[in-house]
């Protein structure tokens, strides 16, 4: 962890306040998908770095007392939000704690790979309910319940499977298109009371979707794994990027920019001809993006040219 926190500040990502020893206001955030991948590694950062409270939700238990031993300052809900009662859970378990959410990242995905012929209605029914019911019924309950404090910042984590289709990949990208357009209706309908804004976080391996292209037998997906695998091995300074990386980034979108650039990403002039997303936070255009200290988003750019963007 030592090592980890060393590499922040050589990032640059320590708050000028926090250095100077300056009073911190305490803050809460609640990330789902918060037990492993990304939501684990943005949980870590946000309570060491920013000393908030953080509350993780997931459905490994015993990874998140894990979590909780290692960081005073997080806690976790034991939740499965593919159920109807995982989001009732939720909603009560902030509100018994009476601490209203200053953020809230909805990173929790399942990604069910099959040909579209070959799906389930429990695989539909359990993708949609994670990537787009989920995210839609949390933000509804802790607004009935009034948990959220003026301005709350949501934040959808996105994937380039929403518009790059793949073959056995169908419904993962059916599901992410719907929650980008739910975050958008969003942004219009909560306008007055919430910052709502979405964020790719790039290619990104030891996460349970990575993991589960890795052990997929669709011939498909096999092949494009081959087709990957030979492309990063012949292009040996692009890389793949760690759950710690991805969560730099979302950190410092979520909580180093100004209301204004949140909910617009703003480039520090413009780019047109080589940025890949302006509707969302996207870190393949890193370098675009004012202040932001991440800086390798041309290497990234070249992995997102091979696999179609």
């Amino acid at each position: 962890m030592e090592c980890f926190l060393k590499k922040i500040k050589e990032m640059e990502l320590i708050d000028n306040s926090i250095e100077r020893g300056q009073r911190i206001v305490e803050k809460a955030v609640l990330i789902t998908g918060g037990s492993a991948g990304i939501g684990k590694a943005l949980a870590k950062i946000v309570s060491e770095k920013y000393k908030y409270k953080v509350l993780i939700v997931g459905r490994n238990e015993e990874q998140m007392k894990d979590i909780v031993k290692e960081c005073s300052n997080i806690d976790f809900i034991k939740a499965d939000l593919s159920k109807a009662d995982g989001i009732k859970k939720i909603v009560e378990a902030v509100s018994q704690r009476n601490t209203k959410l200053n953020y809230l990242v909805n990173n929790a995905a399942v990604q069910n790979l099959s040909l579209l012929k070959d799906i389930t209605e429990e695989q539909f029914d359990e993708s949609m309910n994670v990537n787009v019911k989920a995210p839609l019924m949390l933000v509804k309950g802790l607004m009935e319940t009034n948990m959220f404090e003026k301005n709350t910042r949501i934040l959808m984590v996105s994937s380039s499977s929403r518009y790059n289709i793949q073959k056995g990949m169908g419904l993962y990208s059916v599901s992410k298109e719907a929650m980008f357009t739910l975050h958008k209706v969003m942004k219009k309908e909560y306008a007055e009371s919430l910052l709502i804004s979405s964020v790719y976080p790039g290619t990104v391996y030891g996460t349970k979707t990575a993991k589960g292209m890795e052990a997929s037998k669709i011939p498909e997906i096999i092949e494009l794994r081959k087709d990957m695998k030979e492309f990063l091995s012949s292009n040996k300074s692009i890389r793949i990027l760690s759950p710690d990386q991805a969560a730099l980034f979302i950190s410092w979108v979520l909580c180093n920019t100004s209301d204004e650039e949140y909910i617009k990403p703003k480039l520090a002039r413009n780019f047109n001809d080589t940025v890949i997303n302006e509707e969302e936070w996207d870190i393949r255009d890193c370098e675009f993006y004012i202040n932001c200290p991440y800086k390798d988003g041309t290497k990234l750019k070249q992995l997102a040219n091979f696999l179609g963007k």
